[in-house]
Parts: structure tokens; C-alpha cells; sequence
């Protein structure tokens, strides 16, 4: 079966990428169950599990990748997506360390450590992280308004607004941003 284990893989990965997720995974499953060594099903499985619920469990098989491959920064991004989606903010903070030092130009993960230092009342580290997201993805609508929390919850309500109303312009349909700026535009004593 091992010599079958990259079109399976291949057929995972196809499967995966048009929202058939269960299928996926029991085919990453079965890649596994042949080459208990293939890093990239375990990272992918994990995903699918993260993407059906399974979060607990998508972070067991994620972390298996990342022994299996610790210099891949993709795993650390996406372990420390789902740790954050669990709440599990000082572990998502290490994995999206690792991945930054892996990889100084993935602007997931500075934003990953940001919204877990956010949490953790670290908004000064926050800023800086997300500042360098922004840098890296300066349009992403999610980052822009990320970053005007950690200057807000810092007091700095007028650069706040101004990452709010960047992030509207880059996405005009959020929500989240639209509240936020205007509740900074309020705190400015800007009530039009």
C-alpha cells in the first residue's frame, strides 16, 4: 500500500480543497495508517478535524506533524490558528512564535501571535505583532482591525480609528469594524 500512498494523498488533498472533508480525512487516515511518517496528512487531517468540530483533536495531529517536521512554519501558523480557537492563548502564542522565527514573512502567524497576546492583556506585544501583520498583508481587513484593538485597549483611540476605517476601507462589509470605528469616532468626541 505505501507505493499507493502519494494518489491518496493526492485524492485527500483534491477532496479537501472542494469542501469534502469527511472524505479527506479518512483518506489522510489511510495515508497515515501506511506511513505513519507523513507529515503533510497529519497537518492536513488536522485541519479537516479543526474544519468538522474536532478542534481537540486537530491540534493532537497537528502537533504530530510538527515533530515529524518541526521546521515547517505552515504547521505552527495553523496550530496556533486552532489553539486560539480554543482559547488556548499561551500555547497559540508559542506555536506562532515558532512559526514566525521559521518564517520572518508569514503575516498569519505575527497575526495569530497578536490576537493570543491580545487575549492574554498584552496589547503592547500585540501591536507590535500585528504591526508587522499589517506590514506583510497591509489590505487584510481582519489584521487592520485587530491592530486598532491593541492600540485601543492601549488608550491610543486615535490611531485605533484610524486602523478601524482602514480596515472598512480594505473590507466595507465588516461589521466589526464598522462598530469598532465608531465607537472609537464617539470616544474622539465625533458623534456625526
Amino acid at each position: 500500500m505505501t507505493e499507493n500512498v502519494p494518489k491518496i494523498f493526492d485524492l485527500a488533498f483534491s477532496h479537501h480543497r472542494r469542501g469534502k472533508i469527511a472524505e479527506a480525512a479518512r483518506l489522510y487516515q489511510k495515508c497515515i495508517d501506511a506511513n505513519s511518517q507523513h507529515a503533510d496528512a497529519w497537518h492536513l487531517l488536522g485541519l479537516a478535524m479543526h474544519q468538522s468540530g474536532q478542534s481537540d483533536n486537530a491540534v493532537n495531529n497537528i502537533m504530530r506533524a510538527v515533530e515529524l517536521d518541526p521546521s515547517r512554519a505552515l504547521f505552527q501558523t495553523n496550530l496556533a490558528t486552532i489553539l486560539n480557537a480554543l482559547k488556548r492563548f499561551g500555547e497559540a502564542a508559542a506555536a506562532a512564535r515558532r512559526a514566525v522565527e521559521l518564517d520572518p514573512a508569514d503575516g498569519d502567524a505575527f497575526h495569530h501571535l497578536g490576537v493570543a497576546l491580545l487575549a492574554l492583556d498584552d496589547a503592547s506585544g500585540a501591536e507590535q505583532a500585528l504591526d508587522a501583520a499589517v506590514r506583510l498583508q497591509p489590505t487584510n481587513s481582519e489584521f487592520l482591525n485587530n491592530l486598532g484593538v491593541a492600540f485601543k485597549r492601549q488608550g491610543k483611540t486615535g490611531p485605533a480609528e484610524d486602523f478601524f476605517g482602514r480596515a472598512l476601507d480594505a473590507d466595507p462589509s465588516s461589521i466589526t469594524a464598522a462598530v469598532n470605528r465608531a465607537e472609537a469616532l464617539s470616544s474622539l468626541g465625533r458623534v456625526e
